[in-house]
């Protein structure tokens, strides 16, 4: 059962634009507060979804061209989640490894557009290699 979940972990595909949107809300009010920027990784924080997922939120500061809010000298908050199932939140128990997972991942990122779809799938598929193999069938 634990495994079903796993495979599930942040399939960001099946998020809608409303569920989306909720939990960038939430998570942004949690982490980003006026131009107070919180930098780190922060969770497990509960979610505005149903579900009962549980987020990790990786905050860092990123340069963004395509900033508007010209305040920012075109530097933004960046808030990569990591939404977890709570059923096996368990498993995500060694904070110090996630975080440095992050930091790891995310050292040598220094702009927005670097962040794709698939910097994330690869970071997330590190994720559940050190995760998996912990996990009871």
């Amino acid at each position: 059962m634990v495994q079903k979940y796993l495979k599930a972990i942040i399939d960001q595909k099946n998020l809608d634009e409303v569920k989306g949107m909720k939990v960038a809300i939430s998570i942004s009010v949690s982490v980003g507060q006026g131009q107070e920027y919180h930098k780190g990784l922060f969770g497990p924080l509960p979610t505005a979804l149903p579900s009962n997922s549980l987020a990790f939120i990786y905050s860092l500061i990123l340069t963004d061209d395509e900033s508007q809010d010209k305040r920012l000298n075109e530097a933004n908050l960046a808030l990569v989640t990591l939404l977890i199932p709570e059923e096996i939140i368990k498993f995500f128990n060694d904070r110090i490894l996630l975080e440095s997972m992050f930091d790891q991942q995310f050292s040598h990122i220094k702009k927005m557009a670097e962040i794709t779809e698939k910097f994330l799938e690869r970071f997330l598929s590190k994720i559940k290699q050190r995760i998996i193999p912990i996990v009871p069938e």
